[in-house]
């Protein structure tokens, strides 16, 4: 057997013949004994009375906003925070609450460690919240309520789990930062109340039916425990501190359910049949509890430092004027024997509508919790049918947006081409009206080049009809010149001509050029006196 689940064997042998105890009850009367109060630390021996009808606390959705917000913030350290609320409640084990205190119109159960740790539980009518308080501080380290849990780090939430503590991704997480900071405000009221508030002792009866589901929590973290790798793998890095502090408490507790499983149902036995009558044994196959251990440190003392309730306080509680003194041992009367029979079934038939009264709102809650579920599964659908439509226009928008890109890309190009092309064209075409320009060019000089060639030609012809003019004028010109001289005397005191007056002398006019026979032969152009 698991050493974790080994502690509370000695408490639950007890509680059986506690019950045992209280089902006999059809043959001896029961006095009422109502709560009692005591010292801050006192842990208070269950009340054997009829429980009232019970109450419950609001769920999260009916809790006031918050004064602040609980902002998410991922702590890497998280394990750190469902470990100790783990050791915790498997320290204090199967042992009953140490006391109750009024908040609200609900009677919440408080447990307190030696060392000043508490854990605080307050019931709904589909599970418990749990809260769980490091030694002297105000605020909660760990919450529980029956779907999730909460680490808190100063204020923050630093994580959250499910119910087997396995952690949320982020994103889920943060969705539930409005819940965290409503429980986290209610946490600190609710500490305030169990340390300041009148002790009450808590009720056998509730504690009987309500220990299975403290049991259950305890079995489902010990579940995720074996189940996730990093709370195991952080769990045994730092098991030796962890059991180093959990381990004191962890004796006494086992103290304290050895005595009180052995002074509770012996003083259930006793107070119905306190005239003698027999006391029922436990059936066969249940352990009795152990004999009353020696004191551990602090505990078990149901009563520290002689603080014992006072039996007229008691009475003035419970609301009884104070009983007529009678001997302890005796007969009784038929009369008596029927009034507390019929006392007897009064008190059985209250508890039944009691428990009846439970069952509705039990039947309630989960009416409740089972339409609250059909609506989120409803809203998750829509939600999913939204997110798949906002998926598909998406989807829709940036094929568009592709689509467009890609017309726009297309365009573009086709600019783009058109613009090279006309680029292109113009330099053709400027390539053309070059080449013409240069050809034009060309062409011009070389009817500049031919027109001069032609003139040139012209002026050599020109200059040899001239040349061919003078040298005919000459020949014609010369004899007579010289007949004359050789026949005339010469002139005396006649100056004669210079050379430079000779060449200033003008000359007879070039006669114009022959035309030119181009059919035949030239003809002579020489003129003849």
């Amino acid at each position: 057997m698991d050493r974790r689940h080994a502690i509370g064997g000695q408490w639950l042998g007890g509680s059986v013949m506690l019950c045992l105890a209280l089902g006999a009850c059809n043959k001896s009367p029961q006095p009422v004994q109502q709560p009692v109060t005591g010292a801050p630390v006192a842990a208070l021996q269950l009340a054997t009375a009829p429980p009232p009808p019970q109450t419950y606390a609001p769920p999260a959705a009916a809790l006031p906003p918050p004064p602040r917000r609980v902002a998410y913030r991922p702590h890497r350290e998280h394990w750190r925070y469902l470990t100790d609320a783990y050791d915790m409640s498997d320290a204090f084990a199967d042992t009953p609450p140490d006391y109750t205190v009024p908040y609200e119109g609900e009677y919440p159960y408080v447990w307190r460690a030696d060392d000043g740790a508490y854990r605080v539980v307050e019931w709904l009518p589909e599970g418990a919240r749990y809260y769980y308080y490091e030694p002297g501080a105000d605020e909660p380290f760990l919450i529980q309520d029956p779907d999730y849990g909460y680490a808190y780090d100063n204020g923050v939430l630093a994580a959250v789990y499910t119910r087997a503590g396995a952690p949320l991704p982020d994103r889920i997480a943060a969705e539930r930062e409005d819940y965290a900071a409503r429980y986290y405000a209610r946490a600190r009221d609710l500490y305030r109340a169990a340390v300041n508030e009148r002790r009450r002792a808590a009720y056998a009866a509730d504690w009987q039916q309500r220990a299975r589901r403290i049991e259950a929590q305890r079995a489902l973290w010990q579940r995720g425990h074996q189940e996730q790798p990093g709370w195991r793998d952080w769990y045994q890095t730092h098991q030796p501190q962890q059991e180093a502090r959990w381990a004191p408490e962890r004796q006494h507790r086992m103290a304290y359910a050895a005595a009180l499983g052995a002074t509770g149902a012996a003083g259930a036995a006793y107070a119905l049949h306190h005239r003698g009558q027999r006391v029922v044994s436990p059936p066969a196959g249940v352990r009795a509890a152990p004999p009353l251990p020696a004191p551990i440190g602090r505990r078990p003392e149901p009563f520290p430092g002689g603080n014992r309730p006072n039996p007229a306080e008691r009475r003035a509680e419970a609301g009884h004027p104070a009983p007529v003194h009678q001997p302890a041992y005796g007969p009784r009367s038929p009369q008596q024997i029927a009034a507390e029979r019929q006392a007897m079934a009064h008190a059985e038939q209250a508890q039944r509508q009691a428990q009846q009264a439970q069952q509705h709102q039990l039947q309630q809650a989960q009416q409740a919790r089972r339409a609250e579920a059909q609506h989120a599964e409803k809203q998750a659908r829509l939600g999913q049918a939204q997110q798949a439509q906002r998926r598909e226009l998406q989807q829709a928008q940036q094929a568009q947006q592709r689509e467009d890109q890609r017309q726009a890309q297309a365009q573009r190009a086709e600019t783009q081409a058109r613009a090279r092309q006309a680029e292109q064209a113009q330099r053709r075409e400027l390539q053309q009206a070059r080449q013409a320009q240069q050809r034009e060019g060309q062409r011009q000089a070389q009817a500049r080049m031919q027109q001069a060639q032609q003139a040139q030609r012209a002026e050599v012809q020109r200059q040899a009809q001239a040349q061919r003019a003078q040298i005919h004028a000459e020949a014609h010109a010369i004899p007579p010149r010289v007949e004359t001289a050789r026949l005339s005397p010469p002139h005396v005191g006649a100056p004669r001509p210079t050379p430079a007056q000779h060449a200033q002398a003008p000359h007879p006019p070039t006669p114009p050029p022959a035309p030119q026979n181009h059919g035949g032969a030239q003809k002579d152009d020489r003129h003849h006196p």
